[in-house]
């Protein structure tokens, strides 16, 4: 299994609990230190008109599919009136954002483990070679498998994955899509997951639907290496199209239905499984590469959680980094708890997010006395190289700016549970800040710089550290985010 480094955290406690803790293995903290039902037979409706063999054929970025009518260049029916007020007038179209579009790759980069981490089960490897990825499956004892995950969380309404097959040697190779909350540090899922796939399992082509370890087949036919080169699935108006094109211009509707899936944010996964008879790879490779779509990543401040339903929604995740400690909603916000001895725990956004003339601003409603303990509420990238942290230890209050994997900025101030019980970090006409107000309202400059972070997405997460040496339990809550 590949892991991501975490890297160095400020001082030798940091240090040390992150190296033990081996919390960046998704990449959200990573820094730089130096048998389901057989296969029904598809109507014809699904499969295109197949009286004379041939299938229906959709535009590059829309498919056609049952019941749809053929569909414009950017997904919308042709047919359909533009949107209108109640007085008549025409709406402009919301800004789409965060979409699945937004994941693209060549493999052009033989580390690309930032972007993406691999799970192994038997007898397996994965790499990056000759710009693309091989995941391989040998013979052993048992099945075995390999996949490539996406770090984050993207939208798959009205977007779409498109991944190239190039070689579908292992008995099961495909691209899969899942909701839920992703991987804890055990490669266990953190919450049950639904989703869907499209794979070739023992040289069939198979759309399937995904509820956790059960797959269930819900459209089959033989699969063709060279018409069914790229596959793509997309989700339009509440139904997912599983498509395939020769090209990865023109695609094929395989199959469509509606699937009972959270589609706000879904994770990727590329897959190849083995049956431990013989040694197998299976190639992919231009994630998306065809994409032609504008699509920027949404703006930090349209991350929002008040927590009052008493749940995470799919925007968090709960992530135990080392340790016992626990992340759960309780009495309406984030409650982190940590047990007398070394520990890491978070909350993290599943998907990245654009600082660019934005800003996050939270509650931090409690935090430990424990002056060994230390808080810490990040916007970082996938590598941790590009970071605006805030950092709360021993009555200190430090405001950290990272670039390009080296500390630039790092300032202290003392620090005030009551005047700075919220806080908010923002970016402005080219400046960062750390602002803090006691009651969310009125918020006071405590610290800016010049912003030189790289313009890439990133993941907003607050941490707490507890040290082995700790004599008590202790206790961070953090509360509206973005709902003040």
């Amino acid at each position: 299994m590949v892991s991501i480094p975490c890297g160095s955290l400020r001082g030798a406690v940091l240090g040390a609990l992150c190296l033990l803790a081996g919390c960046g293995r998704l990449g959200f903290n990573a820094l730089t230190c130096g048998d389901g039902p057989s296969c029904r037979e598809v109507p014809s409706s699904v499969h295109g008109d197949e009286r004379d063999g041939s299938t229906q054929d959709a535009p590059e970025d829309a498919a056609t599919s049952p019941g749809d009518g053929d569909a414009g260049p950017d997904g919308h029916d042709g047919g359909s009136s533009p949107l209108t007020d109640d007085a008549g007038y025409p709406l402009e179209p919301t800004p789409r954002c965060g979409t699945l579009e937004l994941l693209r790759e060549s493999f052009a980069e033989v580390d690309v483990q930032g972007r993406w981490f691999s799970l192994l089960s038997g007898v397996a490897q994965t790499s990056v070679t000759h710009e693309h990825l091989v995941l391989a499956v040998g013979a052993g004892q048992g099945t075995a498998e390999a996949s490539y995950h996406a770090q984050a969380a993207y939208d798959l309404r009205d977007s779409a994955l498109q991944v190239e097959l190039l070689r579908a040697d292992s008995p099961v190779s495909g691209v899969m899509l899942r909701d839920g909350k992703g991987f804890d540090r055990f490669s266990k899922p953190i919450t049950s997951q639904r989703g869907v796939a499209l794979a070739v399992v023992d040289g069939e082509l198979v759309a399937l639907t995904v509820v956790d370890d059960s797959e269930l087949n819900v459209a089959s036919a033989p699969y063709d290496a060279s018409q069914h080169r790229h596959l793509r699935l997309r989700e339009k108006d509440g139904v997912i199209h599983w498509e395939t094109s020769a090209n990865g211009q023109k695609f094929s509707t395989f199959h469509s239905q509606a699937v009972t899936m959270d589609t706000s944010h879904v994770y990727t996964t590329l897959f190849a499984r083995g049956d431990g008879a013989g040694d197998s790879e299976s190639w992919f490779d231009n994630v998306n590469q065809n994409a032609t779509s504008s699509v920027a990543y949404c703006p930090v401040s349209s991350l929002e959680g008040d927590f009052d339903d008493g749940k995470l929604s799919s925007a968090f995740v709960p992530w135990n980094g080392a340790g016992t400690c626990t992340v759960r909603v309780l009495d309406a916000r984030v409650t982190m708890d940590f047990p007398p001895d070394f520990s890491v725990c978070a909350l993290k956004s599943s998907a990245m997010f654009s600082l660019h003339e934005s800003a996050i601003a939270f509650e931090l409603h409690t935090l430990p006395g424990d002056p060994s303990f230390v808080t810490r509420v990040e916007l970082s990238d996938l590598a941790g190289d590009e970071a605006l942290r805030l950092e709360v230890e021993g009555g200190e209050t430090r405001m950290i700016m990272v670039h390009e994997g080296q500390m630039l900025f790092s300032v202290t101030r003392p620090y005030d549970a009551l005047a700075q019980r919220f806080f908010r970090l923002r970016e402005s006409d080219g400046h960062s800040y750390w602002e803090s107000s006691a009651d969310g309202i009125g918020f006071e400059g405590v610290a800016d710089v010049a912003n030189v972070l790289a313009p890439v997405p990133l993941f907003f997460s607050a941490w707490g550290f507890q040290a082995a040496s700790a004599s008590a339990r202790a206790t961070v809550s953090i509360d509206d985010v973005n709902r003040l």
